[in-house]
């Protein structure tokens, strides 16, 4: 299987010489690597917003290549918004500010910066945490798109391709065995199916559970029973898991492409609906490369209330080593 991967990366490659990248294409890919690695000297720091953003430039190319940052501690307090409304607003007027103070330096042209109300307009369908969230016009319902206890059986080992694009897996006793969703830089919130996380939750056999998605409707998750399963209702609604969603988004706003991936195990119990662990993967593509470099990294989360001493992705535009690692986070 891998020697026929290879060759179809090595084809698409081959085939795709409209996506080779040009030279300052190439030396801002060698920068951001560089930014990543944390082997770059920021030659300014800037203040936009009440957030830091570091400015980096490479004067060996015509006009200099330059590649705003924000600074770490200034990620963290982004996250940390409870509006992802707010976060994505300054997450992009902050990028475009950093970049024409860059650009006035040179005496360049300036990009217009978004006012509050195109902001608002254009991230309107972005749920925030205090939003109830309400169905859109229902897609049509077929087997995998449903809201059954389990799947029928002549569905498993599939591949089932829902909106996002996400993709879905049953197991051979009908549960959902793992998510998918790949990601660019535009994420679209999915809509909540209320009747059906309510009739999710009741298939656990614990008072406490409530139907909780795999990967996150803030991400496009599916509403239904192919992305939900019987979740402590604490860990649903827990910070944790909306950091997780968070940093996903985050990664996907720095062009790095995730591909995230939630699998459930069920203890080896054919009769339980209720996963006993989460594993999350986010896989990442880092930009400049044919094929590209990437990374997986795990997480395991227990199927109760999270500990404080949970460890957590954090994907930020600067990595805590050279190359492809995630920078972990507690």
């Amino acid at each position: 299987m891998k020697p026929v991967l290879a060759l179809l990366l090595a084809a698409a490659c081959t085939m795709s010489h409209a996506q080779t990248p040009t030279p300052e294409q190439a030396r801002q890919a060698a920068l951001s690597s560089e930014i990543r690695a944390g082997t770059a000297t920021p030659d300014h720091l800037i203040n936009v917003d009440g957030y830091e953003w570091e400015i980096y430039v490479d004067k060996s190319f015509n006009p200099p290549i330059v590649v705003p940052s924000m600074a770490m501690e200034s990620i963290d307090r982004l996250l940390s918004l409870r509006s992802v409304r707010k976060q994505k607003a300054l997450m992009l007027t902050g990028r475009i500010k950093a970049l024409n103070y860059a650009r006035q330096m040179r005496g360049e042209p300036l990009e217009a910066v978004p006012t509050d109300a195109e902001t608002k307009k254009m991230f309107e369908g972005f749920p925030d945490e205090t939003d109830e969230g309400e169905p859109v016009a229902s897609l049509a319902e077929d087997r995998i798109r449903d809201c059954p206890e389990r799947f029928s059986k002549d569905i498993s080992y599939e591949l089932h391709r829902l909106p996002g694009p996400m993709y879905v897996f049953v197991d051979q006793w009908g549960r959902p065995e793992y998510s998918n969703i790949n990601l660019g830089m535009i994420v679209t919130p999915a809509p909540i199916y209320k009747d059906c996380q309510a009739k999710v939750g009741k298939m656990g056999g614990r008072d406490t559970d409530e139907g909780g998605h795999a990967v996150g409707a803030r991400l496009g998750g599916w509403g239904k029973r192919a992305n939900l399963t019987p979740q402590d209702g604490a860990l649903n609604k827990s910070y944790e898991w909306k950091q997780i969603d968070a940093t996903v988004d985050l990664c996907a706003f720095h062009g790095y492409e995730p591909s995230y991936t939630v699998k459930y195990f069920y203890n080896d119990n054919t009769y339980t609906n209720r996963p006993q662990i989460y594993n999350s993967k986010i896989y990442v593509f880092i930009p400049g490369t044919c094929p590209p470099d990437v990374k997986w990294d795990d997480l395991d989360i227990m199927n109760r209330n999270p500990t404080p001493e949970a460890t957590l992705h954090r994907c930020s535009v600067r990595f805590e080593s050279a190359g492809t690692e995630l920078r972990l986070a507690t």
